[in-house]
C-alpha cells in the first residue's frame, strides 16, 4: 500500500510542477497587460529561470518587451520634466506599440500631447484684412486654432466684432464722409504666445458734383466741352498701363464705373494714367468705363486679348476672327515598363524598397522588394519579396486604375538580444496573399505617384515564426491585415 501511494505521488508531482510554472507566467502576462511592467520583469524573469522549451521562449521574448518598457517610462518622465513633449510623446508610443490596452500610458501621452500644443500653439485665420463699401456690411472670418484664444482691440466706433465658436463676424456700418478710414482688432491665444492681427478698411462715399452745361471765365459765359483723345483701348493679356488724354474746360472731370480689372494709376488736369491687370481667362474680356465734365460724359471701352496659356484643355475660341486649338497630351498607355521606390505601412510600421513591373495591353505584373523597421521595443526587422499580377485601366490622360492580386514571402532579420533564444532568418518566415486597388497619377511626361490600399491573409508560418506572430503585436500586423502602398516611380 505504501508503494502504490508513493507511486501516485511520484506521477502527480510533475503535473503539479506545470501548473504553478503555467501560473507563473500567466500571472507575469497578467501584470504586463495591466500595466505593471517592473512587476511583470520580475515575474518573466522567474519563469526564465525556471522553464523550458516553448514557455521559456515565451517568457523570454516577453521579458525583454517588459524591461523595454520600464526604460521607456523612465526616459518619458525625464524628458517631461525639461519639457521635452515630442521626446516624451515618442517614449510613451513605444509603451502602447507593445501594450495597446495601456489606458494609464494613453492618458500620460494626451497629456503629453496638451503640453506641446500650449507650448507652441497653432493660430490661423482665413483672412487678416478686410475692405468695405462705403455703405458697410457684414463680413465673417474663420479661426483655427488647437486652444482657446480671445479677443482684444474689437472695440470700434466704424464696425461691431462678435465671436460665435470659432467665427468672427464683423458689421461694418456706413461711412456718410468722403475720407476712407480704418481700424483693426486681435485674435490671441490665452496663454499670450500668438496672435493675429486682422485690418479692417472702408472707403469714402463719391462725390458726384453737380450738373453744369456752361463754364464761367471772366464774367463771360462758354458752353462746356469734352474730348477724350482714346474711346477704344486695345490691351494685351499682360498686365500693363496706358495714357488718355483729356481736355476740358470745365472745372474738372471725373472717372466713373471702372470695371474691376481697371485703376487709375494718376490722375492730371490734361489726362490720366490708367492700369489694367493680366487676363487670367482663355477668352478676351471687354468692358466700360466714363468720364464726365459740366454735365457731358464720353464711354470708353476697354478690350483685352485673351491668356491662352492658363488653358491646358482643348479649346476651340473665335476672337477676332481666330481659332486656337490645344489637345492635351495622353500619357499613359495600355503597354509600359515601370520602375519606382514605394514605401509600405500598416499604421503601426513601415517598410521601404522598391519595385520593377510592366503593363502589356493592360495586363499588369510587379515585383516588389521592401525592408522594414519595427519598433525599437524590438530587435529584428522585416524582410519581403513579392509579386503581384492584375489588370489596369487607363482613365483620361494621367490617370491608371490597376485591380491587383499577390503573395509575398516574409522573414525577419535580426535576433532577439538579452535571451538566450536565437533563431536563423531562413528559418523565420512566412507567406501571405494579397488583393487590392492601385491608383497611379502622372505627375509628368515619364513620373508618377501611385498609392494601392491592400489587404493581406497568412497562409504559411513556420514555426519560429509563428512564436514572433502569436507573441508581437506588431509582427501580426505586419504580416495580416489593411496596409497602404504610397510609390513614386518612372514609366515608360
Amino acid at each position: 500500500m505504501k508503494r502504490l501511494f508513493l507511486l501516485f505521488i511520484i506521477l502527480l508531482f510533475p503535473l503539479i510542477l506545470f501548473g504553478q510554472n503555467s501560473s507563473i507566467l500567466k500571472d507575469a502576462q497578467d501584470l504586463f497587460a495591466a500595466g505593471n511592467y517592473s512587476a511583470a520583469v520580475g515575474k518573466f524573469q522567474e519563469v526564465v529561470n525556471k522553464l523550458s522549451g516553448k514557455e521559456r521562449n515565451i517568457a523570454s521574448l516577453q521579458l525583454n518587451v517588459a524591461k523595454a518598457c520600464v526604460e521607456a517610462l523612465s526616459k518619458a518622465r525625464t524628458a517631461e520634466s525639461v519639457k521635452d513633449h515630442d521626446a516624451a510623446i515618442a517614449e510613451y508610443q513605444k509603451v502602447l506599440d507593445a501594450n495597446p490596452a495601456d489606458g494609464r500610458v494613453k492618458s500620460l501621452q494626451a497629456a503629453a500631447r496638451k503640453a506641446k500644443q500650449e507650448a507652441n500653439p497653432s493660430l490661423t485665420v482665413s483672412t487678416s484684412s478686410l475692405s468695405f463699401s462705403s455703405s458697410g456690411g457684414t463680413q465673417r472670418i474663420t479661426v483655427n486654432c488647437n486652444m482657446t484664444w480671445t479677443l482684444l482691440d474689437e472695440t470700434s466706433s466704424m464696425c461691431l466684432v462678435s465671436r460665435s465658436g470659432n467665427e468672427i463676424t464683423i458689421n461694418c456700418s456706413s461711412n456718410s464722409t468722403y475720407s476712407s478710414r480704418s481700424t483693426y482688432f486681435t485674435v490671441r491665444t490665452t496663454n499670450g504666445i500668438k496672435e493675429q492681427r486682422i485690418s479692417i478698411s472702408q472707403s469714402g462715399g463719391t462725390y458726384t458734383p453737380p450738373p453744369s452745361s456752361s463754364y464761367s471765365s471772366s464774367g463771360r459765359t462758354s458752353s462746356v466741352y469734352l474730348n477724350i483723345t482714346q474711346t477704344s483701348i486695345w490691351a494685351e493679356k499682360t498686365s500693363g498701363s496706358v495714357y488718355i488724354d483729356v481736355s476740358t474746360n470745365a472745372d474738372d472731370y471725373y472717372i466713373e464705373l471702372l470695371p474691376s480689372w481697371c485703376k487709375i494709376e494718376s490722375k492730371y488736369t490734361y489726362g490720366f494714367r490708367l492700369s489694367y491687370t493680366a487676363n487670367p481667362d482663355h477668352y478676351t474680356r471687354s468692358d466700360w468705363f466714363k468720364v464726365t465734365a459740366g454735365g457731358k460724359s464720353v464711354k470708353i471701352t476697354i478690350t483685352q486679348a485673351a491668356n491662352y496659356s492658363s488653358y491646358s484643355g482643348t479649346s476651340s475660341s473665335s476672337s477676332y476672327g481666330r481659332t486656337y486649338y490645344k489637345p492635351q497630351k495622353q500619357l499613359y498607355n495600355a503597354s509600359q515598363f515601370l520602375i519606382g521606390a514605394t514605401a509600405k505601412s500598416g499604421f503601426t510600421d513601415i517598410s521601404f524598397g522598391g519595385y520593377l513591373g510592366f503593363y502589356a495591353e493592360n495586363f499588369n505584373m510587379e515585383i516588389h522588394s521592401l525592408y522594414g523597421t519595427l519598433s525599437k521595443t524590438y530587435q529584428y526587422d522585416p524582410l519581403m519579396v513579392g509579386i503581384k499580377i492584375g489588370g489596369g485601366f487607363v482613365m483620361g490622360s494621367r490617370t491608371r486604375l490597376t485591380f491587383q492580386g499577390g503573395s509575398y514571402y516574409m522573414t525577419l532579420m535580426g535576433k532577439n538580444y538579452g535571451s538566450s533564444y536565437y533563431f536563423r532568418p531562413d528559418t523565420c518566415f512566412a507567406v501571405n496573399v494579397t488583393g487590392g486597388i492601385k491608383l497611379s497619377v502622372a505627375l509628368a511626361s515619364v513620373f508618377e505617384l501611385n498609392i494601392t490600399p491592400e489587404y493581406a491573409y497568412p497562409v504559411y508560418k513556420s514555426d519560429s515564426y509563428k512564436l514572433y506572430y502569436d507573441s508581437s503585436p506588431l509582427v501580426k500586423k505586419w504580416t495580416e491585415g489593411f496596409r497602404l502602398n504610397l510609390g513614386l516611380g518612372f514609366f515608360f
